[in-house]
């Protein structure tokens, strides 16, 4: 699925991937409500950022993901870095999510 192509007509929707792999592919910028990256939620997933992809936020926004209901292994769920992840303006109060980071 082209996520991109979804024709949102003034609506906000909401994907959501489980138990899988996802690749970006296309630079993010997490602080644009109109990026349709910040529409996707992700449970279980090992996500693999492609080479020459960034990643940011100056608002300190970052990439999480969280574990579904019933989850016993975990081990799957990750982000495997390629490209560029830069997210500046966070505080500690806003860190409340973990992952795990491969690169």
């Amino acid at each position: 699925m082209k996520y991109s192509a979804l024709n949102k007509n003034g609506h906000t929707y909401k994907a959501y991937y489980t138990n899988g792999k996802f690749k970006i592919a296309t630079n993010v910028n997490l602080d644009d409500t109109t990026d349709i990256f910040n529409g996707i939620d992700m449970g279980n997933e090992e996500v693999t950022i492609d080479n020459g992809i960034s990643i940011t936020s100056n608002a300190g926004k970052g990439l999480a993901q969280a574990a579904l209901k019933n989850t016993v292994d975990n081990s799957k769920t990750a982000y495997i870095n390629n490209g560029t992840v830069n997210i500046t303006g966070a505080n500690k109060k806003d860190r409340n999510s973990s992952f795990t980071y491969r690169n």
